[in-house]
């Protein structure tokens, strides 16, 4: 509805009594709210709602005009925004909106309504009334078929709807697919919609059951499918072939115009090429020779300014050097979600040595996997700001490792101290350790780790004739007999643990520990936070970790601690939803993670999970017979304090395993061990020193003379034998005296 103006401007009234009312009682002085109150009040009288409505709009017009109608030559670019929100929120009609723009503005200022208008009407987020409302909609739509609730797409602009409604449709595609309609249901179903983005989720689904049928699909009905024979990809970035073509069509022109403005700039480039991955196209340019790559390292807020409409963007673009070439990630408009089940395949032979983790899908659609057995990897350490993908990957990748790999081939640690990630898992076989959700049992599990790792450091000395200095050649030479499984401990939130000053010593200890020596014995870190900060994790101790997982960063400043270099910034320009960079001494790329969407799917995730309890383990693993609860006794044994030489107690006196049956008797060797050929570990390997009376006034007379334990060691027991074991001896020798003189100094014989 417009409001009806003479030539001067001035509201009439003829032809609609409700109005004259109206304007009759603004000019009797009643302000807007008391004329919309009595409305209200006359219309629950007599059930007139309509009257109430147009009471409504007419007073929100009026006030809109008033605020246009004064004497100006330009309006406030604020002032028109907010009055054209405003009215947007009303309820006026966009036509109307526009209709008194054009009135009373200039033409600047009517191109600026216009360009307002429609970005309020894409961006804002509607009430729950509206999304309510649209939701019923959608429902109603619904029982006529999926074609019917498509046609809703058309003339939909709003963003947030549009995600809505696509969120609606993919669950009504996934009951389709749970119900096991046939391949051939949903290729008709496909030809009879236009929007494009439920065609590539109906092809989606229909490639699926053809993989899993193992039928062939015909290309010419459906293109751009990987025919089932070939190596997985990208599969959602798949599309019809006239909207690649045209795609890419527009990828060259966007490249060239790249070039012209880096020209205007006095920066001389080539276009090279352009890809187009599921999160971002990239147009890869040539620098001609003599020009720095830091002429266009910052280029991306020129490139907004010059080129945001033409390209669509309103961020700036990362710029990086990639393979020679300089690389502009623009943003994609359409940006396509790569889910988790598309791309892991729980199906193909386990290999032991090589224990990995889904990674991402980089821009040419190729699926990176992390290998932690691989020696440029063994430890990784990431961080990422809310809602970047960074909890999505570590559920991913827990998840994987546990549906992938038997208990006697990968076990698990895991902390989290925030207590929303990792607590789905705490039901696995696979957990050494219960999870953790605080600082205190985050630090017995790392110290329980790092005894695990001296135990199988004692384990690969035994057989040193065979040439076994880790878990690699270990499993090789007892490969069908037993496996050493691997530990992957996953640490989330570290910082939060870090703050507890009551424990922060214990984890630094444990944590530089592991990342010094447990990669050989098979034990692998993955710690993140969601904030990378310079005090909270040591330098000393974040660069002993080879591997780096940057997800998106709040700050610049952030991005250089990620990526371990203070000029790369290039997390800060990184998009959310599990866009990130996998960074290694040999890898440096840009990845998708694949979604996990535990909480949208919840059956397929329960599924896993459910098999990953449940799953046949095929193989003999390879036991230290040290357990986590014991190892917690031992830790606490004086009364609730820790022992701070627990861990070195416990490896060398193997005080390891108590069964109920037997806790209050000596433990002997058929106790301690299962394995035959363990029986004789005591006698080689008892460190557990005490010392005569000799040895103990010279350790008296060398303290007093203010030697310290290294150097009475030293004096009194000489040099001893190198390697691993001559090192151990040295220890437990130093502990001892150091014992002993505390226990002289307690009982002040000093």
């Amino acid at each position: 509805m417009y409001l009806p103006v003479n030539e001067s401007n001035i509201i009439t009234s003829e032809s609609n009594p409700l109005l004259t009312v109206v304007l009759s009682a603004k000019q009797q002085g009643y302000d807007n709210q008391e004329i919309i109150q009595e409305a209200q009040r006359v219309a629950e009288c007599n059930g007139d709602y309509a009257g109430y409505q147009f009471v409504l709009t007419t007073i929100n017009q009026i006030e809109f005009l008033e605020k246009l109608n004064r004497p100006t030559i330009a309006y406030n670019r604020e002032f028109l925004f907010n009055a054209i929100y405003q009215s947007v929120l009303s309820g006026m009609g966009n036509a109307d909106i526009i209709s008194i723009c054009g009135e009373y503005c200039n033409l600047d200022d009517f191109a600026f309504c216009q360009l307002t208008l429609e970005y309020i009407l894409v961006n804002r987020i509607p009430s729950d009334s509206e999304q309510a409302h649209f939701l019923r909609t959608v429902d109603s739509k619904s029982s006529k078929g999926l074609e019917v609730v498509c046609e809703l797409f058309v003339g939909l602009k709003n963003i947030y709807l549009t995600n809505l409604l696509r969120k609606v449709l993919e669950n009504y595609i996934y009951q389709l697919y749970v119900v096991s309609k046939p391949v051939e249901y949903f290729l008709d179903l496909r030809e009879k919609i236009a929007d494009n983005w439920v065609r590539d989720r109906l092809k989606r689904v229909a490639s699926l059951i053809a993989k899993e049928t193992c039928k062939e699909l015909d290309f010419d009905v459906i293109t751009g499918v990987t025919p089932t024979s070939a190596p997985k990809s990208l599969e959602a970035s798949d599309a019809v072939d006239e909207i690649i073509k045209s795609s890419q069509v527009d990828l060259n022109e966007a490249g060239e115009l790249v070039v012209s403005v880096l020209k205007d700039f006095k920066i001389e480039t080539e276009f090279v090429g352009a890809k187009s991955g599921p999160t971002f196209n990239r147009i890869e340019l040539k620098l001609a020779r003599g020009t720095k790559f830091s002429s266009v390292a910052n280029f991306g807020d020129d490139l907004v300014q010059q080129l945001g409409m033409e390209l669509g963007i309103k961020i700036p673009p990362m710029v990086s050097s990639v393979c020679g070439r300089t690389a502009i990630d623009i943003p994609r408009i359409d940006r396509e979600i790569a889910y988790f089940r598309d791309h892991v395949d729980f199906e193909n032979e386990i290999d032991i040595n090589r224990i990995c983790i889904p990674g991402g899908i980089d821009v040419n659609g190729n699926f990176h996997w992390i290998n932690l057995c691989d020696d440029n990897i063994t430890h990784v350490i990431g961080s990422g700001r809310t809602r970047s993908g960074k909890s999505q990957f570590l559920k991913g990748g827990v998840l994987y490792l546990a549906r992938k790999y038997p208990p006697s081939v990968v076990r698990l640690a895991l902390s989290d101290v925030k207590r929303v990630t990792l607590g789905k898992f705490k039901n696995l076989p696979h957990l050494m350790a219960p999870v953790c959700k605080d600082a205190k049992s985050t630090a017995d599990m790392l110290e329980f780790l790092v005894a695990e790792m001296e135990l199988r450091y004692q384990e690969f000395d035994i057989h040193e004739d065979e040439g076994i200095e880790n878990i690699a050649q270990y499993n090789r030479f007892y490969l069908g007999r037993k496996v050493m499984p691997r530990v992957v401990c996953w640490v989330d939130e570290a910082p939060e643990m870090l703050a507890d000053e009551a424990y922060t010593q214990r984890v630094e200890t444990a944590l530089s520990t592991l990342l010094r020596k447990a990669g050989a014995a098979g034990i692998h870190l993955l710690v993140y936070s969601q904030r990378p900060d310079r005090d909270a994790i040591k330098p000393q101790i974040r660069s002993n970790f080879p591997c780096k997982t940057a997800f998106a960063a709040a700050r610049p400043e952030d991005s250089y601690i990620a990526l371990a270099d203070d000029k790369d910034r290039r997390a800060f320009h990184l998009l959310g939803r599990g866009d990130f960079i996998l960074r290694t001494n040999e890898f440096d790329e840009r990845l998708q993670a694949p979604y996990l969407a535990d909480d949208e799917d919840v059956e397929y995730f329960r599924c896993l999970l459910s098999e990953a309890i449940n799953q046949h383990d095929p193989y003999v693993a390879w036991e230290s017979e040290l357990t986590f609860d014991n190892f917690v006794k031992q830790l606490y044994l004086n009364k609730g304090l820790v022992d701070p030489n627990a861990v070195d107690r416990i490896v060398t006196t193997k005080e390891i395993k108590i069964q109920d049956s037997i806790k209050n008797k000596p433990l002997d060797n058929a106790d301690l061990y299962k394995h035959g050929e363990k029986v004789e570990f005591r006698a080689n390997y008892d460190f557990n020193v005490e010392f005569d009376a000799e040895k103990k006034n010279q350790i008296l007379g060398l303290h007093r003379r203010g030697y310290g334990a290294e150097e009475i060691v030293k004096e009194i027991f000489g040099d001893l034998p190198g390697g691993r074991n001559g090192d151990r001896k040295f220890t437990k020798l130093k502990n001892a005296v150091e014992r002993y003189i505390r226990s002289l100094n307690e009982e002040g014989n000093l």
